[in-house]
């Protein structure tokens, strides 16, 4: 069975645990749906809604509405300005001695 990349999907994660304390339970589920949902933001993949729940021997993590594919993105990558070649001792392979270039032997 094939998705298509605009076919929306669900992701469930259930993390065994040791003995978690009651008392800390509510506000670990409360911090892994808030990272959960910012990693999967930073990694580029949007999510509908993301759930935790939790016991205190297992915590899941559910999100619904997760793309099959993350977006696309487009980075323009600059090299050093033309300024700094001559000025700044910016060098290239062309410029170095084919001696200099080589390991010395121990």
């Amino acid at each position: 069975m094939s998705r298509s990349s605009k076919k929306a999907g669900e992701v469930i994660l259930e993390i065994g645990t040791e003995e978690i304390p009651s008392w800390s339970l509510p506000t670990t589920l409360r911090e892994l749906e808030a990272n959960a949902g910012r990693m999967l933001s930073e990694g580029r993949l949007s999510a509908r809604e993301v759930r935790s729940f939790g016991t205190p021997r297992r915590l899941v993590l559910w999100a619904s509405g997760i793309p099959a594919r993350q977006e696309t993105r487009v980075t323009e990558v600059i090299g050093p300005p033309r300024s700094a070649w001559p000025s700044q001792n910016f060098r290239t392979g062309a410029d170095v001695p084919p001696r200099a270039s080589r390991m010395p032997r121990p």
